[in-house]
């Protein structure tokens, strides 16, 4: 399986120290990272950074047969087929994600135990679900993502990646926020089930049981939610937690 990905060193590459990293997880691709000043942001500050398309993503998007079901769902048939073989999309992405950790580990110019993930939309919760199964990853921050499944309207233009069987029988997405604890997490711009901003004034009644076991592990201010922040203005405030 093939995944595209482009990775992109800052200009103390000339020393010899290894350099932090950060995988980039963009539910429109590596492209949309790079235009919306991601990349450059991270460059920055320092860091190595890998920016990938997962499969169906980005430069693979359309090498399947392919429809468009109705709004927001560009992944419709990628959603079948998962399903088609017991592997939902998702969980897809997951392995892409963890499998692209791995070869940013092993660059030369990398210091293994400083990588971290940001992931925007379907992305995010990509690099949530692997940072979850992967206690390697130093820190996350997702962008955009889905807040709780628990949602009294219709969903709609989220895409259907988020809908993993059975997912409400083992967690809301607190819950696998939670799975994250003690490491720090920059949640930025949070939506709902019909992708529209949720307030900060919500934000933290939706996040309270992660927020829960943050301070049990006295790590409370390793937990951050920003509302209505720039698509990189949080990048300096995740890079002073994370590190």
């Amino acid at each position: 399986m093939i995944v595209p990905a482009v990775l992109v060193l800052p200009d103390e590459r000339k020393t010899k120290s290894k350099l932090p990293a950060v995988l980039v997880v963009d539910e429109d691709g590596k492209k949309s990272a790079f235009e919306r000043g991601l990349v450059d942001a991270l460059l920055s500050n320092g860091r190595v950074v890998l920016a990938i398309d997962c499969r169906g993503l980005g430069e693979t998007a359309g090498t399947v047969p392919f429809i468009e079901y109705g709004p927001g769902t560009p992944e419709y048939n990628l959603s079948n087929y998962g399903l088609f073989i017991g592997r939902p999309i998702m969980s897809q992405w997951t392995f892409d994600v963890r499998c692209a950790r791995d070869f940013l580990a092993s660059r030369a110019e990398v210091n293994p135990k400083r990588i971290s993930i940001a992931g925007r939309g379907r992305g995010a919760l990509a690099a949530l679900l692997a940072a979850a199964f992967d206690k390697r990853i130093r820190s996350v921050a997702v962008e955009e993502m889905l807040a709780t499944w628990v949602f009294n309207e219709e969903f709609r233009d989220i895409g259907l990646a988020y809908f993993v069987p059975r997912i409400l029988t083992l967690a809301d997405m607190p819950q696998l926020i939670a799975c994250l604890a003690p490491r720090p997490v920059m949640i930025v711009n949070p939506v709902d089930g019909r992708r529209r901003r949720i307030s900060g004034d919500e934000a933290p009644g939706l996040n309270g049981f992660a927020r829960s076991v943050y301070e049990r592990f006295r790590s409370a201010d390793k937990l951050q939610a920003l509302d209505g922040e720039a698509s990189t203005a949080w990048i300096q405030k995740w890079i002073q937690i994370g590190d």
